[in-house]
């Protein structure tokens, strides 16, 4: 079972919030990039328009997080004792967001001295990454459950950024491959291998603490993330003929029976139901929707809109649905942690339903859902369809506000502590 959280093993506050902090200004970013691009990024997957639009979302709001919640969680759930943090994941920031964008701007304006940059940067942000967590592991030794589906996931990454390396030398003319074959491995361990491995291991933890739910069987939370893995390692080996369908068809059955039970148990919380809980609901159905449009052609759709429906679902749906809702319970509780740390117990300090705004984080949750559907038939809306980049806007915009009022808070409520 997964260890109880150790909260005196937090990290400072700044490690983690400049991760979640940067990540919807990425997400504002892209927006406006769908706004500039319009159509071209829905015409093919292979589009440089659209490359840069799923890498800035991706790489710049989805793994800005995912580092930030590992590199905060691990200390915490797993007793992991990260070497020289504030240092190094200052560093590993700012490498991640040069990387991302000068890769995103490589992929649309193609330029060798970008593209050596965007590659080195993001390498050395990687690498920097594994080895604190490689250390951090070594030297502690955990074998928990939460702590071996993490190390799972950042196996993924680790096949992820090989794949993802291999591609863009390809596209940079430094060396040849079968490109087609790499680029749908490359997608498929960015999303399952790594992101939905991620989300299995944190859910132990954040799902019964923050929306109450209960946990799964024992031998359940030890195997889902060994199922998930070897499914996605026959896939990878067999993709062609009957025996690449038949994996195919594997892989989607254990995602839509992974995602199931978790919707089951947080469907049997009895504690009331929260933005919280509908982002989680909404994410885990995404990822059953796009596991069915995975292992089935869908009739009467092109393969170029088949691609985009399953690419929306999964990031749109399923990862930026679950970020949200890890987002607006672990900020607004690392920022009470902190302050009661601080306060060492004098003073009273906000609790964390005070620490966030509920009316405005509810219509972040309606915006996102309208934007996840507009998504899905903006390949109907022909030249309309650009236009959904400002409800897009909208949301990554009242998403970074919701991620900032309770850092308003903080630093008022340490003022006054400190001046008493």
């Amino acid at each position: 079972m997964p260890a109880a959280p150790s909260f005196d093993a937090a990290l400072p506050l700044n490690v983690s919030l400049r991760f979640f902090l940067t990540a919807p200004l990425f997400g504002m970013l892209a927006a406006i990039w769908f706004m500039m691009t319009g159509a071209e990024i829905m015409l093919s997957r292979w589009h440089p328009a659209t490359l840069a639009w799923v890498h800035l979302l991706t790489l710049g709001f989805m793994l800005q997080t995912m580092v930030g919640a590992v590199l905060q969680l691990l200390p915490v759930v797993a007793g992991v004792r990260l070497p020289s943090p504030v240092r190094l994941t200052a560093l590993i920031h700012g490498l991640l967001v040069i990387g991302t964008l000068t890769l995103a701007a490589a992929f649309y304006w193609p330029n060798g001295g970008l593209s050596i940059l965007a590659w080195v940067s993001l390498l050395l942000a990687f690498a920097i990454t594994l080895a604190m967590v490689g250390y951090g592991w070594r030297a502690t030794g955990v074998r928990d459950d939460t702590a071996i589906a993490i190390a799972m996931a950042v196996l993924g990454l680790i096949v992820t950024i090989g794949l993802g390396s291999m591609l863009f030398g390809y596209r940079n003319g430094w060396w040849s491959l079968k490109w087609i074959g790499m680029t749908r491995l490359h997608v498929a361990w960015g999303l399952v291998g790594w992101t939905a491995m991620l989300v299995l291991g944190v859910a132990m933890t954040v799902v019964p603490m923050f929306i109450g739910a209960r946990r799964l069987p024992v031998w359940l939370e030890r195997l889902q993330a060994p199922i998930l893995l070897l499914m996605l390692v026959l896939w990878s080996l067999v993709q062609s003929g009957w025996s690449g369908r038949l994996a195919q068809a594997m892989v989607a059955l254990v995602m839509i029976g992974l995602a199931g039970r978790w919707l089951w148990a947080i469907a049997k919380s009895r504690r009331p139901i929260d933005v919280t809980r509908r982002f989680w609901q909404l994410g885990l159905l995404s990822f059953m929707f796009a596991a069915m449009v995975f292992s089935l052609s869908l009739p009467g759709l092109n393969p170029a809109t088949e691609h985009w429906m399953l690419g929306v679902l999964l990031i749109d749906g399923f990862a930026i649905s679950i970020i949200c809702g890890m987002l607006y319970k672990i900020v607004p509780f690392l920022v009470w942690l902190h302050l009661t740390q601080a306060s060492q117990r004098r003073f009273a300090v906000p609790n964390v339903k005070q620490l966030m705004r509920t009316t405005t984080v509810v219509w972040h949750w309606r915006l996102h859902l309208v934007c996840l559907m507009l998504l899905l038939i903006a390949p109907w809306l022909e030249r309309w369809g650009r236009l959904i980049g400002l409800p897009l806007l909208a949301a990554h915009m009242l998403l970074g506000w919701n991620l900032y009022y309770p850092i308003r808070r903080y630093r008022s409520a340490l003022l006054v502590i400190r001046l008493a």
